[in-house]
């Protein structure tokens, strides 16, 4: 699966949790200066860290929101995870390709290479609380399966308290992901955008 085209784009903000625990994440818009976000790193106590950078892509001709994300243990990569916070609200990391560049540095291996090992439906900033539709291993039809699954599952066809966003997840060398954006405004919150989502999948057909 080539996702060259969808790992582009204008980054916007980054923010990190302690886990997988993004209803607790502190998030660091462009602009503004690091110093909470390095006070909460004094107080984290949690094995692992989670860092997101959410980016408007650029896909052929086509833009949308995406974010990538990877999560490592946080007193091995303290150094690097600060350095992160405070580059970016220093100006660094302006598109996600350098993001990642800086992150295949790190880890000393590429990221988004082959086959990803599941892909997952979840709101953003909610994905435990609210409940997340999980695909595991990722199947050969995916928007056939994703659909088929979406339209058996009422709660997610009504209004949604944040913007729904399909996970694409990588295990190795560290768990990392791309997350898309499918959501639609409403009246009363979210709703998930179908056609957003097969315009997605179609672009991944090899």
């Amino acid at each position: 699966m080539d996702l060259t085209g969808v790992l582009r784009g204008a980054a916007a903000r980054l923010q990190f949790a302690p886990e997988s625990r993004w209803e607790e994440c502190v998030a660091l818009s462009r602009g503004e200066p690091a110093d909470a976000v390095l006070k909460w790193f004094d107080g984290f106590h949690d094995e692992n860290i989670g860092a997101e950078l959410f980016y408007e892509a650029e896909a052929e001709e086509r833009r949308f929101s995406a974010f990538i994300g990877f999560r490592c243990n946080f007193a091995k990569r303290r150094a690097f995870v600060e350095a992160a916070a405070r580059g970016f609200a220093a100006g660094k990391f302006v598109r996600a390709e350098n993001f990642i560049a800086a992150a295949e540095r790190e880890f000393r291996a590429p990221l988004f290479t082959g086959w990803p090992d599941f892909m997952e439906l979840g709101l953003v900033n909610m994905w435990k609380s609210f409940g997340a539709l999980s695909f595991a291993p990722l199947p050969e039809e995916p928007y056939a399966v994703f659909f088929a699954t979406v339209s058996a599952s009422p709660r997610w066809c009504g209004a949604l308290p944040a913007p729904p966003a399909l996970e694409l997840a990588f295990s190795s060398p560290v768990p990392h992901w791309l997350g898309v954006d499918f959501s639609s405004r409403a009246a009363d919150g979210w709703t998930l955008d179908m056609k957003r989502a097969e315009a997605f999948f179609e672009k991944l057909r090899p």
